[in-house]
């Protein structure tokens, strides 16, 4: 049973200075966010339970009464479970690149620099690019309000990136009330229905950690849609794939 627990903190120790480790590399290559302190603050609350254990040489939930033993351990166990479950349903969806035609593509708004694409939204529209070059048809919603820090619309500054490159203006319809992707879905829905009484076929682009969130509320909202994964940066994607767990875990307990 020790050497059991020892085994666990040795795990708690590495997986502190792995968080710790990472936070330093967020900090220095990417925009720093409040979010990023879950990581220090992950590290501290593990680093010390597991240098208690293994400094008293003794387990802190085996001196709990049996019941409340038992019912953090079930909770840590469910917890887990539902954490590998979503997260492998996020990464499996992140690959996917739907390739046939569809009627209306909707391109997710991201945070602007100004009036320019972040690099994670010029991911997407450099993917819409891609869509579009294979399916010059299709209609493109671009959507997305102006935020905080944002000289313009998103979707304005996704349609002057696609008409910049070549992209048909009367191919572009924008969306520039939704703050979030929930709404997103919501406005460009609603925009698709004033302009079509039949069936059609949708395609969300977004980066791929995004891609199966998006189908979720889609889906919730009662739109079929398809996913097509725009790329990711490599040093931020570990916090938008854990940061997408608890997103899809508040949409599935509150839907």
């Amino acid at each position: 049973m020790i050497k059991n627990c020892r085994i666990f903190d040795y795990l708690l120790i590495t997986l502190s200075i792995i968080s710790i480790i990472y936070f330093i590399i967020l900090v220095i290559n990417s925009r720093f966010i409040t979010a990023y302190f879950i990581y220090p603050i992950f590290s501290i609350i593990t680093g010390f339970y597991s240098f208690y254990e293994l400094k008293n040489k003794v387990s802190i939930l085996s001196n709990l009464p049996k019941g409340i033993n038992y019912s953090i351990k079930a909770i840590l166990i469910l917890g887990i479970t539902v954490f590998v479950v979503i997260e492998s349903l996020i990464i499996y969806e992140s690959n996917n690149k739907y390739n046939h035609e569809c009627d209306y593509v909707i391109v997710l708004g991201a945070r602007l620099n100004g009036s320019s694409p972040s690099p994670l939204l010029r991911y997407r529209l450099e993917a819409a690019l891609q869509y579009h070059q294979k399916f010059p048809n299709t209609k493109i919603i671009v959507s997305g309000g102006q935020g905080d820090g944002e000289n313009i619309s998103e979707a304005k500054a996704m349609k002057d990136y696609l008409v910049e490159k070549g992209i048909d203006e009367s191919l572009i319809i924008t969306e520039d009330k939704s703050t979030n992707t929930n709404e997103n879905i919501i406005y460009s829905k609603e925009i698709i229905e004033e302009k079509t009484n039949k069936d059609y076929d949708v395609v969300i682009i977004t980066n791929g950690f995004h891609c199966f969130r998006s189908k979720l509320l889609a889906n919730k909202h009662n739109l079929t849609a398809h996913t097509y994964a725009a790329k990711e940066r490599d040093d931020t994607a570990p916090h938008y794939y854990l940061r997408e767990f608890f997103g899809c875990l508040k949409d599935i307990l509150l839907s």
